[in-house]
């Protein structure tokens, strides 16, 4: 983490000190499996019956092949997704300033994502009543909700979805992260007596 930490102050604008950073916790699931499992359990079981039948039937060769990617597609959908998200979760950092919120994903390219804390429209949040959850910098429609943090969010892309606000998923003490950010929006932090603290 020291990489990537050296990586966002080089990043840092101005007077723009780091208040808090921290990485989310590695959990499989979220409260929006409960709709991707039965939509990825029918989605995958059709797609094998189909592939099944038109191979039983003899069909043109097209027909095999577009259902085997659909198959493919199912199989990710019910398995393979929650191995890309704990893989893209360890290399996932969030940041809050004294000016910004920052997510950084380090992959074959590192990509570094921030908003203005005093740009932002609204923060949504989703906290359990351990004080872990989810904090959201923006509204997000339907759609993009059903796709947020499952693995599949690359099936939210586009216009027709609309903008995929920025978001700290799955934080152990999401409460108090929320905290710092409202703090930060209305002027109220310490930036002398709590500068640099991170809630892991």
């Amino acid at each position: 983490m020291d990489d990537i930490n050296s990586l966002i102050r080089e990043e840092l604008i101005g007077e723009e000190n780091i208040l808090w950073s921290g990485q989310p916790e590695h959990k499989i699931f979220c409260k929006n499996d409960l709709k991707m499992i039965p939509f990825s359990l029918l989605w995958g079981g059709f797609a094998m019956f189909w592939e099944i039948s038109v191979l039983a039937m003899g069909a043109p060769i097209v027909m095999p092949i577009v259902g085997a990617l659909f198959v493919l597609i199912g199989l990710y959908a019910i398995i393979g997704r929650f191995f890309y998200k704990a893989y893209v979760q360890k290399r996932t950092y969030y940041y809050v300033t004294n000016k910004r919120v920052i997510v950084a994903k380090v992959s074959v390219r590192t990509k570094i994502e921030a908003e203005y804390i005093n740009s932002l429209t609204c923060i949504n949040k989703d906290i359990k009543s351990d004080g872990s959850g989810d904090v959201i910098f923006g509204n997000v429609g339907f759609l993009i909700s059903m796709y947020a943090n499952t693995g599949m969010e690359s099936l939210a892309k586009g216009k027709a979805y609309g903008q995929i606000p920025l978001a700290f998923y799955d934080l152990a003490r999401a409460d108090e992260v929320s905290r710092i950010i409202n703090e930060v929006r209305n002027g109220s932090y310490d930036t002398i007596n709590k500068n640099n603290k991170t809630l892991i």
